[in-house]
């Protein structure tokens, strides 16, 4: 009988009786976590990504802001769960929602850009992101971030497309933003000798070469202003 009992309670130690087997599902487990206070385990990777945390850090030792990181951690987080994880993601950090359409932007993942607008509507999300597209040189991105209605872009854009002289992409602004440029705009497209992009901001009024002082850095630079 002895041996009997032992040999019950050595079974009893290692196995989970059946009855029990339905308290410890993954399905359960997650219906049971989501009323409960923290954060998912598979989430805390982001954790070093809060603001607070990272405004923090940049005081304490003068690091700021590294994307390929960030990028980094989202891409191995979405490689293991896919989008269809990211509605509780955005529920448990909010901040996500930001660096996530950042990470699409910045490293032109357009199904993830879609998705993100599909789901949770990119409008809704700040940030300068049309702004960000034209830093990257990315007119297809410019014109879906656009299309989706975001309106983080300032004259910025324009400057930065007339200074690569991106002419399709000053057109695009012009014909579907309202923001424009400035002369600076202009001085670095024909410090950079983007003629074209000189007479286009010319030719409709965009920009001008309306200061003295711009006029005497375009002669120091050997750069004669275009005329219409």
């Amino acid at each position: 009988m002895l041996q009997r009992a032992l040999k019950r309670s050595r079974s009893e130690n290692h196995e989970i009786p059946a009855r029990l087997e339905i308290f410890t599902t993954p399905e359960l487990m997650e219906i049971v976590t989501a009323f409960q206070n923290g954060i998912p385990h598979d989430m805390t990777v982001f954790l070093v990504f809060d603001p607070k945390r990272l405004r923090s850090r940049k005081l304490q030792d003068g690091h700021g802001f590294n994307m390929q990181r960030v990028h980094e951690v989202i891409a191995k987080w979405l490689d293991q769960f896919g989008y269809s994880r990211l509605p509780k993601l955005f529920s448990a950090l909010a901040y996500m929602r930001y660096l996530v359409a950042v990470d699409a932007i910045c490293y032109n993942q357009m199904a993830l850009a879609k998705y993100l607008h599909d789901t949770f509507d990119l409008s809704t999300i700040q940030g300068n992101f049309l702004d960000l597209a034209v830093h990257l040189n990315n007119l297809p991105m410019l014109e879906f971030l656009h299309a989706c209605g975001c309106q983080g872009c300032t004259t910025d854009a324009m400057d930065t497309a007339a200074k690569n002289g991106h002419l399709d992409m000053v057109r695009f602004l012009h014909t579907h933003r309202s923001e424009g440029c400035t002369s600076h705009g202009l001085a670095l497209a024909t410090i950079h000798g983007h003629n074209d992009v000189v007479l286009y901001l010319r030719q409709h009024g965009l920009a001008d070469y309306e200061k003295d002082w711009l006029k005497r850095a375009l002669v120091r630079k050997h750069c004669k202003p275009i005329s219409t």
